[in-house]
């Protein structure tokens, strides 16, 4: 999938032709042919994942409205990036999710994969370690790729939930067993369209409110008088609570720093933040150092 920025006129649609019935054709002049995996009938929608809305009304598909079947479309056509040296099941997951209508993109090793990432750029990266999220989130000097990319840690179903927590702790978006595969796919899709979605506006973290719109924050309907900096962290730690952010990444997207540097800007104003947060009513603590690791918003 690549990044849906609009929607697609009618007019720009093209619907596999005999799939319809000879009334609709003819009411319906800018049908035209279109790939097999196109096909639609009244009664049936090829996005029932909630990709989008697909209007499946003959007559709603006459009115000139615009539609969201390309946009559903592009979205059964992510590409993924298997990184999943699984040696008891080779292939399996290959076969399956390209039967599912993925692009599958598969790598042997931790450091083909990042080359892929790098050079392929696809939406989702799907690891079979926790080293290799690690990695992906963190960077590398001199390589570029996207650092937010969408990751999600595979596991045996057996696995222990320390392991889970790790890869979240890692920077995984989620963890999912590979032997459950229906469940691995709702999970892929889900994220998926949160990566699409877009940052919101507003996040809310229990008792804690960051607008982004005002650049504001507010404790308890309490608002909080933060610099610049320390708005830019608490967006940044607000926009994934539980993920352990390392220092690295905050001084990258934070204050657009780029290499290993050794500072402690990034503790300065974690400190300030939190104790202005403190200092505003907050009932629980804000903005955890994680030993070793970085910080997170909460505990």
């Amino acid at each position: 999938m690549r990044p849906c920025t609009r929607r697609i006129a009618p007019a720009e649609i093209d619907i596999k032709a005999t799939s319809l019935d000879a009334d609709l054709v003819e009411r319906a002049p800018w049908c035209r042919t279109a790939p097999d995996a196109l096909r639609f009938t009244p009664s049936l929608s090829p996005a029932s994942d909630g990709w989008g809305a697909i209007v499946t009304d003959p007559l709603q598909w006459t009115t000139g409205a615009r539609l969201d079947v390309a946009l559903a479309w592009e979205a059964m056509r992510a590409a993924l990036l298997l990184a999943d040296p699984d040696p008891h099941e080779p292939g399996y997951l290959e076969r399956n999710l390209s039967s599912d209508g993925f692009d599958v993109l598969e790598a042997g090793w931790s450091s083909q994969a990042l080359d892929m990432v790098e050079r392929s750029r696809p939406d989702m990266v799907l690891a079979g370690e926790t080293e290799l999220c690690a990695r992906l989130r963190e960077g590398e000097p001199g390589r570029r790729w996207d650092r937010n990319i969408p990751v999600i840690v595979l596991t045996a179903a057996s696995s222990d939930p320390v392991e889970r927590v790790r890869a979240f702790e890692r920077g995984a978006d989620d963890v999912a067993a590979r032997e459950l595969y229906p469940e691995l796919v709702a999970r892929i899709r889900a994220v998926l369209r949160r990566a699409t979605a877009g940052p919101a506006d507003v996040l809310e973290v229990d008792e804690l409110v960051v607008d982004r719109r005002s650049r504001q924050v507010r404790v308890r309907g309490v608002p909080v008088s933060l610099a610049g900096r320390e708005f830019d962290l608490a967006v940044q730690l607000a926009s994934d609570p539980n993920r352990v952010f390392t220092k690295d990444e905050l001084l990258r997207d934070v204050w657009g720093y780029s290499g290993r540097l050794v500072t402690r800007t990034v503790d300065s104003h974690a400190s300030r933040l939190r104790n202005k947060l403190r200092a505003a009513g907050a009932e629980i603590p804000y903005v955890i150092n994680v030993w070793g690791r970085g910080y997170r918003l909460l505990e």
